[in-house]
């Protein structure tokens, strides 16, 4: 065969390699389509209902969260992008079109007021900012529908495994769950801490900042903010694809979450701490919510089984509050003042896991090795890609 030859099949072999590997399914797709199929079987072999809370999870996931993730999202870009190309923008739109906040200002008024202040606020800021983001797609020519898909899809897909996360939480607790587990990540615990337990930290804490609670509380349930917000900035900077494949990490390490809680069924310190709503203030949304984790593991603990399938969470180890934010730092790199804002609410976010007794500290110890491991299994790039080819 001639050189020329040669070098035509050579090129045409890279061709075929290039499109086969672009065929080929995600590994993060793979586990999800497996996730849905087990479900059912899983389901019946636990003694579980096939019965869910939509309208909980619906209202939880598309309204509150994401009105919240909105917010997130908006916030970093801020953070991320210059002055003049973020809150300069905006202002000075405003200022050219002032008979705008004749319809915001009342429509503000009455969501607070229907809603509450929190809900409210948070719908009001996300109304401003999509009517922004209309008003900069039609400068720029781009298609709202294309925009508003982008980030949909990847929404979309994180609400499926959301409700299958939450539903094999309720299977291996079923199947596993008799409290020992709790206990033994404890006695690893105060080895590590020198006879202590995180439990005494934070109840001596609590002691003397009781206060410090409720922004506890608030730095414990931001981070969810910042999952949907990561899912809108990947979208509209990098595309739909980038999108799917960080929620699609985020949902890997949530199944390798499962796979450890399937071994150590262990939900948390408020588990194994005799007296821990003895020692804890009343109203902090955490500490309600722990109440009714407990009372659902106990009924597991007895052999008892659930009406409905709700938004009931245990898995202990892991903490996924650590590793999702270490697979958003990896996401996010080359923003670098984004980086260097989410590590500084990073190290906020550690005591507050550690002061509301929600993990051990084994539980994130562990959390590093899920997120790589995680990153690794879905982070890859094709050939195609390393050689330039397009996506």
């Amino acid at each position: 065969m001639s050189p020329t030859g040669a070098n035509v099949a050579e090129i045409a072999a890279q061709n075929v390699l290039s499109r086969r590997l672009r065929r080929q399914i995600p590994v993060h797709y793979c586990a999800t389509l497996f996730a849905v199929a087990a479900l059912l079987p899983a389901l019946r072999l636990a003694g579980l209902p096939i019965r869910f809370t939509w309208a909980d999870d619906l209202r939880a996931f598309w309204i509150t969260l994401a009105g919240e993730s909105i917010f997130g999202g908006t916030l970093l870009y801020i953070i991320a992008a210059p002055y003049a190309d973020s809150l300069g923008r905006l202002f000075m739109r405003y200022s050219r079109q002032k008979t705008r906040l004749l319809f915001l200002v009342p429509m503000i008024g009455v969501l607070m007021l229907v809603l509450g202040i929190y809900l409210g606020l948070v719908l009001s800021f996300a109304t401003i900012v999509i009517l922004e983001v209309k008003d900069r797609a039609e400068e720029n020519h781009i298609s709202l529908s294309k925009i508003a898909l982008d980030i949909f899809w990847p929404a979309a897909y994180f609400f499926v495994g959301f409700v299958v996360i939450l539903a094999y939480n309720d299977v291996i607790a079923a199947l596993r769950y008799n409290g020992s587990a709790d206990y033994a990540l404890k006695a690893w615990d105060s080895y590590l801490l020198g006879g202590h337990s995180i439990s005494d930290f934070a109840h001596a804490f609590i002691r003397m900042w009781p206060g410090a609670v409720p922004w506890l509380d608030f730095i414990y349930f931001a981070m969810f903010a910042q999952v949907g917000g990561c899912i809108a900035i990947l979208a509209l900077s990098e595309g739909r694809r980038k999108a799917l494949q960080f929620v699609g990490t985020i949902m890997v390490a949530f199944y390798l979450a499962l796979a450890l809680f399937y071994i150590w069924p262990a939900a948390g310190p408020f588990v194994s701490c005799p007296d821990h709503f003895s020692r804890v203030p009343e109203g902090p949304m955490m500490y309600s919510i722990q109440r009714s984790l407990l009372s659902s593991l106990e009924r597991f603990r007895l052999g008892q089984s659930l009406s409905i399938i709700g938004q009931d969470y245990y898995i202990g180890l892991p903490c996924m509050h650590i590793v999702e934010p270490i697979i958003m730092l990896w996401y996010l790199r080359r923003w670098k003042r984004l980086l260097i804002a989410l590590i500084l609410f990073d190290v906020l976010l550690v005591p507050a896991i550690f002061l509301l007794e929600e993990h051990y500290l084994v539980d994130l110890l562990a959390a590093l090795p899920v997120a790589v491991l995680a990153i690794l299994l879905c982070g890859k790039r094709t050939l195609a890609q390393v050689n330039g080819a397009p996506k």
